[in-house]
C-alpha cells in the first residue's frame, strides 16, 4: 500500500475512535504510529489487500 494510502487508512481508523475515552484514543494513536514505524524500519510487512 503506498504511503499516502496508508496515511489515509490510519486517519480513518483514528477518526472512528473519536467517541472513545481520550486514554483509549491515545493508546490507539500510539499503536498506529508504532505499526507504521515497524513497517518503515522493515520490522513488519504489509499484506496485499487484493490477494
Amino acid at each position: 500500500m503506498p504511503p499516502n494510502e496508508r496515511l489515509t487508512f490510519a486517519e480513518l481508523i483514528l477518526a472512528s475512535l473519536e467517541h472513545e475515552d481520550d486514554e483509549i484514543r491515545q493508546s490507539w494513536i500510539k499503536e498506529v504510529h508504532d505499526r507504521m514505524k515497524a513497517v518503515r524500519e522493515g520490522d513488519a510487512s504489509l499484506l496485499d489487500f487484493e490477494r
